[in-house]
Parts: structure tokens; C-alpha cells; sequence
């Protein structure tokens, strides 16, 4: 993934990477209209698959997820994959001013 105009590209996750469980991030209220805030949906749906031991977060990859602070994955240990769809076309996660602020300060 990369990040560009305060966008980040989410890449496709191939099968050998993926574990069973799969969480969806709709189920968890994300919007995907780039002006809700998604964060909570999102860090939501990332717990749901760290409880579960580890998966994969599906983001529907015709949309853009507003995230207003950093989403925290991983720290149980547990493996989580955010899957987007392609890295060219695929889910976007968008920086909300503030959160852009930091990540255009160099200061994360």
C-alpha cells in the first residue's frame, strides 16, 4: 500500500495470505461515502478479527473509508489483513484533516 494526497491504496490479498476468518467492514456500520467518519467501524471490525484469533477486513473496493486518527492492527499479536481490492482501484482510506496534519508532518 502507499499513500498519496492523504489517500492510502489498500493491495488485494491472495488466497496464501488470508486466514478463515473473514470480518466485513459494512457489518460494522463503515460507510464507504469518504465523508463519514469510519474509524470506529473500522477499528471495530479490525478487533472483531483479532478476538477471533486473526482474518481478513473486507472493504468494498469501489469505496473510501474517512479515517480521522490511526487504526490500530495487530496488537493482540494477532494477524490482520485489511483487503481492498487492488491497489489501483480498490477500498481507499482517506485521512480527515487532522489525521492529515500528522501524516504531512513526518511526526508518526
Amino acid at each position: 500500500s502507499h499513500i498519496r494526497n492523504n489517500q492510502m491504496a489498500l493491495t488485494k490479498v491472495s488466497y496464501q495470505m488470508s486466514t478463515e476468518q473473514f470480518v466485513y467492514a459494512k457489518d460494522y456500520g463503515a460507510k464507504g461515502d469518504g465523508t463519514t467518519d469510519d474509524t470506529a467501524a473500522l477499528q471495530s471490525a479490525i478487533d472483531a478479527a483479532e478476538t477471533d484469533g486473526g482474518g481478513s477486513v473486507f472493504l468494498d473496493p469501489s469505496k473510501t473509508y474517512l479515517i480521522s486518527s490511526a487504526l490500530n492492527v495487530g496488537v493482540s499479536g494477532s494477524p490482520v489483513i485489511l483487503d481492498g481490492g487492488s491497489s489501483r482501484n480498490g477500498a481507499r482510506l482517506k485521512a480527515a484533516s487532522a489525521l492529515a496534519a500528522i501524516l504531512d508532518s513526518g511526526y508518526y
